[in-house]
C-alpha cells in the first residue's frame, strides 16, 4: 500500500490556496527522482560521509516511535480511510452522472467541473484529498532527495520551508564536512515534511480524526520525541544506503 505520493507529497501542495487541492502538480518522480537528468557525470559519487552511532542504535530498535506512527497511519489508511474514499468517489460519480476512468480522480477534474458539483460532494472529496496529502506526508520516506530542485521551490514555513537555506550556501561538495552538512539539511527537510503532515491534519476534520487515532494507537505523547525519532530513522536510512541526497550535481550516498 502506498499512501498518495509518499516521497514528495508535501511538494504537491504548491499552488494550493485556502485549502483547495492543487491541480496539475509535478509528480513525485519529477520532484524527487530526476537526479539522473541533473547528475554531473564528471563528478564522482561521494559516499560514506555520515556515520552516527545514533543511526546504528535506531536501526536496531524495532519498531522506533516514528515507525510505530507510520505503521499506525498506514493501518488507519487501509481500514477507516478506505471507507471515506469510497464514499467520496460514489458521491462524485453520482454527481457527474458517470463513472470515473480507471486512473481518474477528483484531482483530475477541471475547476469548472468542480464548481458545478453539489457542495456536500465537493466538501467530502476535498476533505478526502486533504487527508490523503496529510497522511502521505506523515509516512513519507523518500529514497532520494534532490536539493538542487527542492531548494528552488517555495513553500511557507508551516509546510516545511524549502527555500534555499543558509546552510546550503557556499558548500563545497569536494569537502567531507560540507557533504555532511548537505545530508544533515536533507534529513531535516524530510523530517519537516513528516511533521507538516500532522500540522496540516489539524486544519481538517477528517484528517484530524485519522491522525489523532493513529497517534493514540502509536502511544505518542510528545511531538518533540517523535521529531527526534523521525530524525534518527532517516539518519539510519541514509547510513543503510536507503536514502540518497543530491546537491550541487553531486550524489551523496552510503550505499
Amino acid at each position: 500500500m502506498q499512501i498518495m505520493s509518499s516521497s514528495a507529497v508535501a511538494l504537491q501542495l504548491l499552488g494550493t490556496a485556502s485549502g483547495q487541492p492543487a491541480t496539475q502538480q509535478p509528480s513525485p518522480a519529477e520532484l524527487y527522482t530526476s537526479a539522473s537528468t541533473r547528475y554531473v557525470e564528471a563528478t564522482p559519487e561521494l559516499k560514506g560521509i555520515y556515520s552516527d552511532r545514533r543511526a546504528e542504535k535506531s536501526a536496531k530498535e524495532q519498531p522506533s516511535l516514528a515507525q510505530r506512527v507510520i505503521n499506525a497511519v498506514t493501518e488507519t489508511y487501509q481500514n477507516e480511510f478506505s471507507e471515506v474514499k469510497a464514499q467520496a468517489k460514489a458521491g462524485l460519480e453520482a454527481a457527474l452522472g458517470r463513472s470515473l476512468g480507471e486512473s481518474e480522480t477528483f484531482r483530475d477534474l477541471g475547476s469548472l467541473t468542480r464548481s458545478k458539483l453539489p457542495k456536500d460532494v465537493l466538501n467530502i472529496n476535498r476533505s478526502a484529498l486533504f487527508a490523503e496529502f496529510a497522511m502521505g506526508m506523515a509516512t513519507s520516506q523518500a529514497k532520494e532527495l534532490n536539493l538542487d530542485q527542492s531548494y528552488s521551490l517555495k513553500l511557507s514555513d508551516g509546510m516545511g520551508g524549502l527555500n534555499k537555506a543558509e546552510e546550503l550556501q557556499g558548500l563545497d561538495m569536494s569537502k567531507a564536512e560540507d557533504r555532511q552538512k548537505a545530508v544533515d539539511y536533507a534529513i531535516s527537510v524530510q523530517v519537516r515534511i513528516n511533521l507538516a503532515g500532522f500540522q496540516m491534519a489539524e486544519t481538517n476534520g477528517v484528517a484530524s480524526d485519522m491522525m489523532s487515532k493513529s497517534l493514540e494507537s502509536a502511544d505518542v505523547t510528545d511531538m518533540t520525541a517523535l521529531k527526534d525519532s523521525y530524525t534518527e530513522m532517516h539518519r539510519a536510512r541514509f547510513e543503510n544506503g536507503e536514502f540518497t541526497v543530491i546537491f550541487d550535481g553531486v550524489e551523496i550516498s552510503n550505499g
